[in-house]
Order: structure tokens, then C-alpha cells, then sequence
């Protein structure tokens, strides 16, 4: 976003986001319009950002093609980059990307390149069975309205098998595979048992 909307959008963040924040580290991702009206993701770093372990191999093994985060280290960020550098980005493909972690699940929808639904659900996590994880997601995809979906990329800390697999039987018209996958063709090797 531009200089200019970025501070607008500073200034409003505090009536929505009651914790503190520092300014310089938060950003803002353009998403769908609803309407005439402009939307806007804010990106908030905490105090745990389980990512970080992955971008810093990423960098190590990619070097130059090392998707853009334009600075901010957060799951939504990175996850977004690898969307839109991937072949599911093309124009009119549903995705969704799910990471359900010890702590909680991140679900994030697209529409081709461009984020459209984001959700953090603390009450599903790597302990939940496979299939109580994707109905939840299916109940998030239908209150989305963002339709039927053309991809699902699953990233877990546990249990990668039987999420996929589970997500193949709640998706069989849909191409299901693990974020590892996905990673491998930007390729990015991922450590045995990690």
C-alpha cells in the first residue's frame, strides 16, 4: 500500500485492534473489495511467529527466488507470497490454504492471487480429528461465500497424512496436497521429520 494509506490506515487500526503494536512492523494487505468499498488485512506481528524457522531456510536454499514478504515474517504473509508465486494462483482458482498448528488453525481463502477470507480458529488444532478440522473449514468456506474450491494446501505440524487424506474425502473435486509440495517446486527441500 501506498505511504498515504498506510498512515490512514494506522490511524484506524487502534478502533479495531484494541493490543499494543508497533507501528513500523505492521502492514497491510490489499484483499477483495466488497463493493465500492476497499479492504484491507492488517498484519500484526506477536511475540510467536511459527514461521519464521521456514523463511529463514527458504532464504538459505532459494537465495534469488525468494518470494517477496517486502519485510514482514508472518505465516499470512509468507503463505500469501507462496499462493500468488504458485500455479494455483491462476485467475478464477479457489484455494484454500489451511495451517493447523498445536495452538490453533489458520485458514486462508483466495480467489486466484488475491486473498479473500482470513481466520485464526483457536478451538481446532492438531488434536482435533482430521475430520472435525475439515468441517470446520467447510462451514468457514460456506460463511466466506467464496464457493466451491479448486485447491486445498494443507501445512500441519502433526498428522500431515491424515489431514490430506481426510481432505481428499471432504474435497474430491478439488486438487488436495500438503504445503510441502508446494514448497518443493519453488525448491525449497524440507529436513526429514520436520
Amino acid at each position: 500500500v501506498s505511504a498515504s494509506v498506510r498512515k490512514k490506515l494506522l490511524k484506524l487500526l487502534p478502533e479495531v485492534y484494541t493490543e499494543s503494536f508497533e507501528a513500523e512492523r505492521v502492514g497491510f494487505l490489499p484483499m477483495l473489495a466488497d463493493g465500492n468499498m476497499a479492504r484491507f488485512l492488517g498484519v500484526i506481528p506477536v511475540m510467536r511467529e511459527p514461521v519464521v524457522p521456514t523463511l529463514r531456510m527458504m532464504a538459505l536454499q532459494m537465495k534469488s527466488h525468494m518470494p517477496r514478504v517486502h519485510g514482514i515474517r508472518t505465516d499470512i504473509t509468507v503463505l500469501s507470497a507462496l499462493v500468488s508465486k504458485s500455479a494455483v494462483a491462476a485467475k478464477g482458482q479457489r484455494t484454500a490454504v489451511v495451517r493447523v498448528g498445536t495452538d490453533d488453525t489458520m485458514i486462508l481463502l483466495f480467489d486466484g492471487p488475491h486473498l479473500q477470507y482470513f481466520e485464526r480458529l483457536r478451538s481446532i488444532t492438531t488434536y482435533d480429528s482430521p475430520e472435525k478440522v475439515c468441517s470446520r473449514i467447510m462451514l468457514q468456506q460456506d460463511e466466506s461465500k467464496i464457493g466451491e474450491l479448486d485447491n486445498v494446501l494443507v501445512l500441519s505440524d502433526g498428522r500431515m497424512d491424515l489431514l490430506v487424506e481426510s481432505f481428499h474425502s471432504f474435497y474430491p473435486d478439488s486438487v488436495v496436497e500438503s504445503m510441502v509440495s508446494v514448497l518443493e517446486e519453488h525448491g525449497v527441500r524440507i529436513p526429514a521429520g520436520e
